[in-house]
């Protein structure tokens, strides 16, 4: 099994895939309904899987001239293309349309302007090779 690092990841977004500068750090956590059924006289619970959610968040280095940074306004529907471990053939490609549900912006007097935006994606994501 092979091991990367993120310091090689490219993070574009738009319907025209532009890549997303200065980006420090990119999550995404996927959780599934749990449905259960309960019986009077029975000692056990039977579980089903539901539905699946997915959601995360992207941090960068504000940037006002960075037109992949411009896609990821607050109430956006955004198409996401995350490389984990850069461009090149055989490389995994996630792929993913989401909605940004947080914009928050933290200035502090000892570090660049920073932005986190939190997202919901559509759907699943959908996870390739690179060709």
């Amino acid at each position: 099994m092979s091991t990367y690092t993120g310091k090689d990841a490219i993070v574009e977004a738009g319907s025209t895939p532009t890549t997303v500068g200065k980006v420090k750090s990119l999550s995404y956590n996927g959780s599934v309904e749990v449905l259960t059924d309960k019986y009077l006289g029975e000692a056990g619970e039977d579980n089903a899987v539901g539905s699946q959610s997915w959601e995360g968040s992207i941090t960068y280095h504000h940037d006002p001239d960075d037109n992949g940074q411009a896609e990821l306004v607050l109430g956006a529907l955004v198409d996401v293309t995350v490389y984990p471990q850069g461009m090149g053939t055989g490389n995994e490609q996630v792929d993913f349309t989401c909605i940004i549900t947080q914009d928050p912006t933290t200035l502090e007097p000892s570090t660049k302007v920073e932005k986190q935006v939190s997202f919901r994606i559509n759907g699943v994501p959908v996870k390739t090779t690179q060709s």
